[in-house]
C-alpha cells in the first residue's frame, strides 16, 4: 500500500511517531482521505496557508466577539452603568459569578452536542442566541436584570472554546496545533486590543437616541454577534472535503486535491481521528477520561493560573483610570496590554512547537503573569503612574499566555475519544477560576487591590509548580511527550503475539492441525487499535495475521504456484464438470456467468483461478447427495479456506477473486462443517477494500455518463453491487460496522442509468439501498434506534422502489422490507424501555408472521439454493415471534389474538426448514434452533401438533417427540453471530418492556 509522503513537512516528526504503531487503511470512512496520495511540501504549504487565512481568521473573529460580550461589562463600568442601575462591586462580582456558573453548567453538555452534530453547525447557533441576550442588556434596570443576562450569556457561551478547538484540530497535525491554538486564544488579546478603541467610540454615542453610552455598547456588539453567528453557520465547512450547502448549492474553500491533502495528512499524523470520525461522545468516554491520571495536573494548573484573569478583565480599565487617566484614556490604554499579550502568547507557542517542548514554556507563561501581579501589588505608593501602568501591561501579557500550549499538550496526551471531554474539562477549570477570582478585588481594597493581586500571584506560582511536577511525572512514567500509549501498544502487540502462539499450540494438542502447517509471523508492525471499538480494517488485518497469513514477501512464490483441485486429484474431471453445471444453472447469475456458455468452456476458464473453482465446487456439492457431500465437502472447505487466506494480501485482484469471495460470503453457513466457518463480514469487507484498488471496478467511481458502457463492465458493476449487499446483510446480521459509506451506496444505483438493466439487477440495487437504511436507521451502531426516523426512511425507500413490488420474485424485497420494520421495533424494544405500546407489539407479530408465510408460500425448486441470509431472516422472525408470544401471552389472549395459530405457524416453519435440501443444508440447523427455542418458550403446546394434523391432513405428530440437534442446545456458542442469538436462552438477564 502506498502511503502519503511529505518531504520536509513540518509534521514529519509526528508521522514518524505513528509509523510503527498504526497501519492506515485505504478505505477509511472519512471524506477526502486518500492513503495513496503523494504530497509535495509546496502543496502542503499552499493548503495550510488557505486554512490559516480562510478558516482561522473567522474563528478568531468569532472568539473576539465572545470576548467582547463577556468582558464589555468592564468597559460599561467606566460609563454610568453603576449609577443607572444602582449597583456596586458586590453586585458586579455576583453577576460575573453567575456568568461563570452558566458557562460551567453547559460546557460539557454543549461540547457533547457539538461533537455529535458538528461544531460548525452548533456553535454558530449558540453564538446567535447569546448575541440576542447581549443586546437585550439595553433594557436592564437593576441588579436582577444584570445577573440574569450575564448568566444566560455565560450559559450560551459554554462549549464554544473546546468545540472550536476540536474543529481546528481537523485541519492541523498535532505538532502544528500549539501555534494555531495560540492564534485561536489570541482572540482574548485581539478582543482586548480592539475592545478599548471600540468601546471608546460606542460609549461616545451616549445621549443619542435617548440611550446611554453603555446601552449603545451592548446593543451594537450584540447585533454584530448575531450577524456573525449567521455568517459562521453558512461559511464554516464540515471538514476540508465537505463544504456547507444552502438550498442544494454548496461552495468549497478548497480544491479536491487540497481537501484530500489536508484530511489525509491529519489522519496520517493521528489515525485515531479517523477511528472516531462522526461518532458521538458516550458516557463511558467521560468516565474513561476522568479516570486518566494525566488529566488532573493540567486541570489544577489551569484553575490556579487563571484566578487572575477574571478580576483583571473586569477591573483593569478601572485600575488604569485610578492612576490618573480619564475614562476614554483608560479604555484606550487597556488595549496596549492586549496587543503585547498577543505578540507574547503567539511567540511562546511558536517556540513550543519549534522546540517540541511544552512544560517549561507553560511554566514561563505562568510566571510571567505572577511577576506582573507582584509588580502591581508591591510597588510603593509614590511610584509614577506609568510605572504602575507597566505592571498592568506586564500582567495582561502573562495571563492566559500558556492556555494554547497547555491545550495542545493535553490534546496530544489524550486518545481521540477522550479529547472532547478533556478539553471541555480544561476550559471548565479555567472558568471555575472565576469563582475565587471574582471575589478577589474587594471594594475596601480599591483602587490598587493589593490583597487580590498577591493571592492571584501566589496561585500562578503554585500552578507553575504543578505543571513542572507533571512534566517530571511524564518523564518518569509516560516516556516524555510521546505518551503512555506507546508502551501500552507494545504490551498489546506482545499479548496478541503470545495469544496467537497459544491458540496454535492448543489446536495442535487437540489434533486439529499438524505443527508443520502453522506459521507464526512476527507482529512487530501489527496495527493496534487505540480505542475499544477499532476500525473494521484493523480487525480484518488482525484476523488475517492471526490466521498465519504473511505478507507477499513472506509467502514468497507460494501465492503463484497454486494448482486447482482437479490437478491435485481432490476432484475428478467428470465430477467437477457436473458440479459446475449444477452451479451454473442455480447460482451462475449471482456471479454473472453467461447462460449460453457451454459448461466445458466455462470449466476451462474457471480453472484459471483455483480459488474460484474450489468455491464453486464447494457450494454445488452441498446440493448433490449426502454421500458425495460428506466425501468432498471437508476437503474442499479446507482448500478454499487455505486459498482465500493466501490470496488476501494480493493487490490488485482479478475478477475471479471477487466472484469467489462473493460465493463464500453468500453461503458462509453452508460451506463449512460448523456454522460460520467463514466470517462473511470479514471476507466481504476485505473484498470491498481490495475492490476499490482493483481495475476491475474502475467504472464504479467514475462520474461520467454510463449509458453506453460495455456488457463486461455491467457484469463487474453487478458483481460489485452484490458484494456490497452481502457485506451490508452481514453487518446487519452480526451488528458490526460497515466498510461502506453513503457515497458507495449511491454509486451502486448509478448502474440504473444504463438502459439495458433487468429486473434482477434493479432489485439488487433496491436491496443495497434497503440494507443501507436498515444499517443506518433500524440497527444503528452508536445510538438507540429512533423509530420515527427509521419509519420515514423505510417509507421513502418503499416509495422509490414501488414498481419492483409488482415484478416476479418480489417476495424477497417484501421480506426484506418487513424484516427492516421488525428489526427496528425489536431494537427499540431492547433499548431499556419500560413500556411499549400494544400496537407496536401486535405489529411485530404481524410482521414476523408475514415473513414466515412469504417464505413458506413461495417455495419452489429454487428455494434450497437461496442465500443463507434469507434463512437467517426467517429464523430471526420465528425466534422473535416465539419470544413475543411467551412474554405477552396473557395480554394477547385478552386482545383476541389466536395464539394457537401462531404456534402452528412456527411448527409449520420448523417442518419446512427441515425439508429443505440435504441434512447439511443451513436450513436444517436453523430449524433445530427454532425448535429448541419453541420447546423452551411454548412447552404447554403439546396439543397443537395433533390439531395441526387433524386440520391439515398432514402428519405433524413427529414434532411432539422431536428433539433438536445436539448443537442446537448450545447454539449460542457454536453459532454466536446469528441475528437474534440473544433470544436463545431465557436466562440472558434481559427483560422486555411492559405491555402499554
Amino acid at each position: 500500500m502506498d502511503t502519503i509522503a511529505e518531504k520536509g513537512s513540518p509534521s514529519q516528526h509526528g508521522a514518524d511517531k505513528f509509523k510503527d504503531e498504526t497501519t492506515l487503511d485505504e478505505n477509511i470512512e472519512v471524506p477526502g482521505y486518500d492513503a495513496r496520495l503523494h504530497i509535495e511540501p509546496e502543496e502542503v504549504r499552499r493548503a495550510l496557508m488557505k486554512v490559516d487565512f480562510l478558516i482561522l481568521p473567522p474563528i478568531v473573529l468569532c472568539f473576539c466577539f465572545l470576548q467582547f460580550d463577556r468582558t464589555n461589562i468592564g468597559n460599561a463600568l467606566t460609563d454610568s452603568l453603576r449609577k443607572d442601575i444602582n449597583i456596586g462591586n458586590t453586585e458586579v462580582n455576583l453577576a460575573q459569578t453567575l456568568f461563570t456558573v452558566g458557562f460551567i453548567i453547559t460546557e460539557l453538555p454543549f461540547n457533547m452536542i457539538s461533537k455529535y452534530i458538528g461544531p460548525e453547525r452548533f456553535l454558530p447557533i449558540t453564538m446567535f442566541l447569546w448575541g440576542i441576550v447581549t443586546w437585550s442588556q439595553v433594557f436592564m434596570r437593576n441588579a436582577t436584570g444584570l445577573c440574569a443576562t450575564r448568566f444566560f450569556i455565560g450559559a450560551l457561551e459554554g462549549g464554544y472554546i473546546p468545540g472550536f478547538a476540536l474543529y481546528i484540530s481537523k485541519f492541523y497535525t498535532n505538532e502544528e496545533l500549539a501555534f494555531r491554538y495560540a492564534i485561536f486564544w489570541s482572540a482574548n488579546s485581539f478582543a482586548g486590543a480592539l475592545g478599548g478603541p471600540l468601546s471608546i467610540g460606542l460609549l461616545a454615542l451616549g445621549g443619542r437616541g435617548e440611550l446611554r453610552g453603555w446601552q449603545w455598547l451592548f446593543l451594537i456588539e450584540g447585533v454584530l454577534t448575531c450577524f456573525l453567528g449567521i455568517f459562521a453557520y453558512l461559511y464554516f465547512p464540515h471538514n476540508a472535503a465537505r463544504p456547507k450547502s444552502l438550498f442544494g448549492k454548496s461552495f468549497s474553500l478548497f480544491t479536491p486535491r487540497e481537501a484530500s491533502i489536508l484530511v489525509t495528512r491529519v489522519i496520517y499524523n493521528d489515525p485515531t481521528k479517523a477511528l472516531r470520525y462522526g461518532k458521538p461522545v458516550l458516557p463511558s468516554h467521560i468516565l474513561d477520561t476522568f479516570s486518566d491520571w494525566r488529566l488532573y495536573g493540567h486541570l489544577v494548573a489551569a484553575l490556579l493560573s487563571m484566578v487572575m484573569i477574571s478580576p483583571m478583565n473586569t477591573y483593569a480599565p478601572s485600575i488604569i483610570k485610578s492612576l490618573g487617566f480619564t475614562s476614554l484614556q483608560a479604555n484606550g490604554l487597556n488595549s496596549v496590554g492586549s496587543i503585547c499579550a498577543l505578540i507574547w502568547s503567539v511567540s511562546l507557542a511558536f517556540s513550543s512547537d519549534k522546540l517540541h517542548e511544552r512544560g517549561f514554556h507553560i511554566a514561563v507563561g505562568y510566571l510571567w503573569g505572577a511577576i506582573g501581579l507582584l509588580w502591581l501589588a508591591l510597588a510603593p505608593e509614590n511610584v509614577g503612574k506609568w510605572i504602575l501602568y507597566g505592571g498592568v501591561v506586564w500582567t495582561q501579557m502573562g495571563m492566559g499566555s500558556a492556555q494554547a500550549i497547555s491545550a495542545a499538550w493535553i490534546s496530544s496526551k489524550m486518545q481521540d475519544y477522550k479529547r472532547p471531554v478533556a478539553l471541555a474539562a480544561y476550559v471548565m477549570c479555567i472558568q471555575l477560576a472565576n469563582f475565587p477570582g471574582n471575589q478577589l478585588f474587594r471594594t475596601q481594597d480599591a483602587p490598587r487591590y493589593r490583597y487580590g493581586l498577591i493571592v492571584a500571584a501566589s496561585c500562578a506560582i503554585a500552578a507553575t509548580v504543578v505543571i513542572l511536577v507533571w512534566k517530571l511525572l511524564y518523564r518518569l512514567f509516560d516516556d516524555g511527550d510521546a505518551g503512555v500509549e506507546a508502551k501500552n501498544k507494545s504490551l498489546e502487540r506482545l499479548e496478541r503475539t503470545v495469544g496467537a502462539l497459544v491458540d496454535r499450540l492448543d489446536a495442535q494438542l487437540k489434533g486439529h492441525g499438524n505443527p508443520s502447517t502453522y506459521t507464526i509471523f512476527p507482529r512487530t508492525e501489527e496495527p493496534v487499535a487505540s480505542e475499544p471499538n477499532p476500525a473494521p480494517v484493523i480487525l480484518i488485518r488482525d484476523a488475517a495475521t492471526d490466521a498465519g497469513v504473511g505478507s507477499p514477501e513472506q509467502s514468497g512464490s507460494q501465492l503463484y504456484s497454486l494448482s486447482d483441485v482437479i490437478s491435485a486429484g481432490l476432484v475428478t474431471f467428470p465430477t467437477a464438470h457436473s458440479l459446475l453445471k449444477l452451479f451454473q444453472v442455480h447460482y451462475g447469475r449471482w456471479v454473472r456467468f453467461p447462460d449460453s456458455l457451454a459448461t466445458e468452456v466455462l470449466l476451462s476458464q474457471v480453472r484459471k483461478s483455483p480459488l474460484l473453482l474450489c468455491s464453486i465446487l464447494l457450494i454445488a456439492v452441498r446440493h448433490t447427495t449426502q454421500a458425495l457431500a460428506d466425501e468432498l465437502a471437508p476437503y474442499l472447505f479446507r482448500e478454499a479456506k487455505s486459498l482465500i487466506s493466501k490470496a488476501l494480501l494480493e493487490v490488485p485482484q482479478s475478477i475471479e477473486y471477487f466472484q469467489a469471495t462473493l460465493i463464500l460470503s453468500l453461503w458462509s453457513t453452508t460451506v463449512g462443517q460448523l456454522p460460520l466457518s467463514i466470517d462473511s463480514w470479514l471476507l466481504s469487507g476485505y473484498a470491498l477494500q481490495q475492490g476499490l484498488a482493483s481495475p476491475c471496478f474502475t467504472d464504479i467511481s467514475n462520474t461520467s455518463p454510463i449509458s453506453n458502457i460495455k456488457s463486461s463492465h455491467v457484469d463487474a458493476w453487478c458483481l460489485w453491487n452484490h458484494l456490497c449487499l452481502a457485506h451490508l446483510q452481514y453487518c446487519v446480521g452480526t451488528r458490526r460496522p460497515a466498510m461502506l459509506n453513503q457515497q458507495h451506496v449511491d454509486h451502486c444505483q448509478r448502474i440504473l442509468e444504463n438502459g439495458n438493466i433487468t429486473n434482477y439487477e434493479a432489485r439488487m440495487v433496491a436491496e443495497v439501498k434497503l440494507y443501507w437504511v436498515i444499517y443506518e436507521k433500524c440497527c444503528p451502531q452508536s445510538h438507540p434506534v429512533v423509530l420515527p426516523e427509521a419509519e420515514l426512511a423505510l417509507k421513502t425507500w418503499r416509495k422509490e422502489w414501488t414498481s419492483l413490488f409488482n415484478e416476479p420474485r418480489s417476495q424477497f424485497l417484501q421480506m426484506g422490507f418487513h424484516f427492516a420494520r421488525l428489526l427496528a421495533y425489536y431494537q427499540s424494544a431492547r433499548s431499556n424501555r419500560s413500556t411499549m405500546d400494544a400496537s407496536v407489539i401486535l405489529e411485530m407479530i404481524d410482521l414476523a408472521s408475514i415473513i414466515i408465510n412469504l417464505a413458506i408460500d413461495t417455495t419452489d425448486d429454487r428455494t434450497r439454493h437461496l442465500t443463507d441470509h434469507i434463512y437467517h431472516v426467517v429464523t430471526f422472525s420465528a425466534l422473535t415471534l416465539c419470544r413475543l408470544i411467551h412474554e405477552y401471552d396473557a395480554r394477547l389472549l385478552v386482545a383476541n389474538i389466536d395464539i394457537d395459530s401462531l404456534d402452528r405457524l412456527v411448527l409449520k416453519l420448523i417442518t419446512w426448514l427441515r425439508s429443505i435440501g440435504l441434512p447439511c443444508h443451513a436450513a436444517h440447523l436453523l430449524g433445530d434452533i427454532v425448535l429448541s427455542q419453541f420447546k423452551k418458550l411454548r412447552s404447554e403446546t403439546s396439543s397443537v401438533c395433533d390439531d395441526m394434523a387433524d386440520n391439515s391432513g398432514q402428519d405433524y405428530s413427529v414434532l411432539s417427540g422431536l428433539e433438536a440437534s445436539p448443537s442446537a442446545s448450545n447454539v449460542g456458542f457454536v453459532y454466536p453471530d446469528l441475528i437474534g442469538s440473544e433470544l436463545f436462552d431465557l436466562t440472558d438477564g434481559t427483560t422486555w418492556p411492559q405491555w402499554s
